[in-house]
């Protein structure tokens, strides 16, 4: 009830970026949960939003430099997503590559190495990340709030840097051997996962209501293998 600030707060800098950043977001019928302020911010700063279909495409957009797969439904089209082996090779040449991509709930989920359904059927994945995705069926009803710290630094945050989402419960990482976790979590199974400069996590991030790590996606990055 209370009256809006005359001259509402500044959250994000509208100053242009020194360099130019590509942002490949995975929008079709499978992925397409997203937070839109994290997307307009992304905007504001500068970033080119390409959009790409993990379903249909079979690359990914030219001279892409970060790859964005939200939460979606992986489990509703699996079969699709595994017949899409181009797409699959493209995702995997771009992590080995060396560059980056964030993907969370279901977009993390696809880049593991297979998905266990709710009738116990295993379907395989893009394999980047050592583990199974488990679709539990049983999302929470209310998604909780939870704060995670970083353990192993990654591009989206420093060692000790902390960071706030919501955990929805719909997926879990069962991991393999070679699965790094990095971000600490009150859960037994690993929420935050890297590989090189891939970062998958089961839990829903707002960058735009988090402008260090938003800023992160501008930082000048050389493509690494070293994690």
């Amino acid at each position: 009830s209370r009256p809006f600030p005359t001259q509402p707060p500044e959250l994000v800098s509208t100053a242009p970026s020194s360099r130019s950043l590509r942002v490949a977001v995975a929008y079709d019928d499978c992925f397409h949960c997203y937070f839109p302020d994290t997307l307009d911010a992304l905007e504001l700063l500068g970033a080119e939003l390409c959009e790409f279909s993990p379903l249909v495409d079979e690359r990914l957009p030219e001279d892409t430099d970060i790859v964005y797969l939200g939460c979606g439904h992986p489990h509703d089209h699996a079969g699709t997503l595994a017949e899409n082996e181009c797409m699959r090779a493209a995702l995997r040449e771009h992590v080995c590559s060396g560059r980056r991509v964030y993907a969370e709930g279901g977009g993390a989920a696809y880049l593991c190495q297979q998905l266990r359904l709710l009738d116990d059927s295993v379907v395989p994945m893009v394999g980047v990340f050592a583990a199974e995705a488990k679709f539990t069926g049983r999302p929470l009803a209310r998604p909780v709030p939870v704060t995670l710290t970083c353990e192993r630094s990654t591009w989206i945050a420093g060692q000790g840097d902390t960071v706030r989402g919501y955990r929805n419960g719909a997926w879990r990482l069962i991991p393999s051997p070679g699965l790094t976790p990095c971000f600490s979590s009150d859960l037994p199974e690993p929420e935050c996962v890297v590989r090189h400069h891939c970062v998958g996590s089961t839990v829903h991030l707002n960058f735009a209501a988090q402008p260090r790590v938003l800023e992160a996606f501008f930082v000048p990055h050389a493509p690494s293998l070293s994690l």
